[in-house]
């Protein structure tokens, strides 16, 4: 797995860890500096699409710290600059031109080279003064502090934070790599980012939970520092965009559908019958050679409609509409041909629909997903081990913290939470708006890593958290994936997610169950991030993601 995710560091371990990758002095650094640099106004360009885009005659306010970080935040100026031609960049050096690290004062000397009467330098005081008369900016950067943040914040600094924080009228806030005020401890305030672009190294502060609020949504842009790097012995990790390369390899010439695996999923009730179509669709995107459904009988015809490419069984129904368990001898021989089971999206809660998943745990020797309805304390009671049976579980936050309750007691952790939900639906509003100005939105409870972790230890099973930043855990290590956004926090997401995981599952191959669970979930991910840039987060539904799942996987 090390080959496809990148290790989170602590701010002294990213220190470290960079000092021995730019043993080269002065030179590595500045071509790092450069790096991070395009790197973050490519992400800019890229992610501000989602609301319409940096115009070319783009305003744009960057604060300048005095060290590397404001370098980069100059040498970012100047690709935007590049890329908006009529675009103007008003400046702040916040501890003064003279206070500027050689480094940051060659990026300085280059922007007033390559932009020559674009730019505007402004005091601390001006630029407070201009705040509090809302002057409007396409764009604000903040590059003030990094990995050398220490508490306490200078007063005039917070005051400074506290005035952009409230400030209206910018596009697009931008942190580069922490928000000012994040690091091993935060401040009392912080800058508030929309999105923040961890440079080269994700640090630990920027995944707290407390740490959300300030942070926005978290990208990572790779500069290569951990190439030719063996891997760290860490217990947190970021996947990268790598572990999706086998998909972009060609298919065998001589292969058929039934190389790529045959899915079972046993979905659907009278009361959701949308969930279990949208899972198939899904597992039908996946790559899965084959996608056999279970679902009640009197959806067929319509569903057979929607879906051609799948293979429909009926389901002898329950009064109310659920799968009933006389299926389950008439289910045995598809268990024997599949390659993967999902079991949930939309089930329904009845008891006798819970006998069934139990029994189909029971017969199943390949690998199984449970979603949703199937996510129950009595399912997990049950489930047991069975060797050469991965056993993944796709819970958001308030069915992890029921099936919780199902096992050892452990002292809830709850932490304020970014409130953009990729990967599933399911979350309710549960803490006060944080200080620091207008734009917050409410945040949510969280669950500590190393909960998580022991979570998946004690029940043998790989467990993909959903939530605003989702989390994979195989009772090891933690693999968080930064893709996706607010355009997921809608209904259905998390069965198109379920759908996708089970087909790459059952698709077999080289790869283990960890990875091809960690593929399916950052193609999610992506596919979020490619339909919110293309079409906004407001009016999408949830299965418009699925048109978006080829260019995710095959564009840059």
């Amino acid at each position: 797995m090390h080959r496809y995710a990148h290790p989170v560091f602590s701010c002294k371990e990213a220190l470290a860890w960079e000092r021995r990758q730019l043993i080269g002095g002065e030179p590595a650094e500045w071509a790092a500096m450069q790096r991070a640099g395009r790197g973050v106004a490519q992400a800019i360009l890229r992610d501000s699409a989602e609301s319409g885009g940096l115009r070319p005659a783009a305003r744009l306010l960057i604060l300048a710290g005095k060290g590397h970080n404001g370098g980069d935040a100059l040498l970012a100026a100047r690709a935007l600059l590049a890329a908006c031609p009529q675009g103007t960049a008003t400046v702040l050096a916040v501890f003064g031109e003279r206070a500027f690290r050689p480094l940051a004062a060659r990026a300085w000397r280059e922007l007033l080279e390559a932009a020559p009467g674009r730019l505007e330098i402004v005091s601390a005081r001006t630029l407070r003064e201009r705040l509090a008369a809302e002057e409007e900016w396409d764009l604000c950067l903040d590059g003030i502090l990094g990995l050398q943040f220490r508490l306490p914040l200078p007063a005039d600094l917070a005051n400074l934070l506290a005035a952009l924080n409230e400030h209206r009228s910018f596009g697009l806030r931008v942190a580069l790599d922490l928000p000012t005020g994040v690091g091993e401890e935060n401040a009392p305030v912080a800058f508030r980012a929309d999105f923040t672009y961890a440079t080269g190294i994700v640090k630990e502060p920027v995944l707290r939970a407390v740490s959300a609020p300030w942070v926005g949504r978290l990208r990572y842009l790779d500069l290569g520092f951990f190439d030719a790097a063996e891997p760290a012995l860490v217990h947190q990790h970021v996947l990268t965009s790598g572990v999706l390369d086998p998909l972009r390899d060609l298919r065998p010439a001589g292969c058929d559908k039934r190389t790529f695996g045959h899915l079972l999923v046993v979905a659907g009730s009278r009361t959701m019958p949308g969930a279990a179509l949208m899972a198939v669709l899904s597992a039908l995107r996946s790559g899965a050679g084959l996608v056999t459904a279970v679902v009640p009988e009197t959806f067929i015809p319509a569903f057979a409609a929607r879906a051609p490419e799948a293979m429909w069984l009926p389901a002898a129904e329950t009064p109310d509409g659920a799968i009933a368990l006389e299926n389950l001898t008439a289910l045995r021989p598809h268990l024997g041909r599949a390659t993967a089971v999902l079991i949930g999206p939309g089930l329904g809660q009845e008891r006798e629909t819970q006998a069934l998943v139990q029994g189909i745990l029971s017969l199943a020797e390949c690998p199984v997903v449970l979603d949703a309805d199937a996510l129950r304390p009595q399912v997990f009671d049950t489930l047991g081990v069975r060797e050469n049976r991965p056993v993944v579980i796709t819970p958001h936050l308030g069915e992890f913290l029921r099936l919780r309750g199902s096992g050892p007691k452990r002292a809830a952790v709850v932490e304020p939470a970014v409130s953009a939900s990729p990967g599933g639906e399911g979350f309710s509003p549960a803490m006060p708006v944080p200080p620091g100005g207008a734009g917050f939105t409410p945040a949510m409870p969280s669950v500590e890593n190393a909960e998580l972790i022991d979570f998946a230890m004690e029940r043998n099973v790989l467990a993909v958290l959903k939530g605003p930043l989702s989390r994979l855990t195989d009772g090891h290590a933690v693999w968080h994936s930064l893709a996706g956004g607010p355009v997921l926090a809608r209904g259905g997401s998390g069965d198109l997610l379920a759908g996708l995981i089970a087909g790459r599952l059952a698709t077999g191959g080289g790869d283990s169950p960890l990875v091809r669970v960690a593929q399916g979930l950052l193609w999610h991910g992506l596919a979020a991030d490619h339909l919110a840039r293309h079409q906004g987060a407001t009016s999408a539904v949830a299965t418009d993601l699925l048109t978006h799942l080829a260019p995710a996987l095959n564009e840059p």
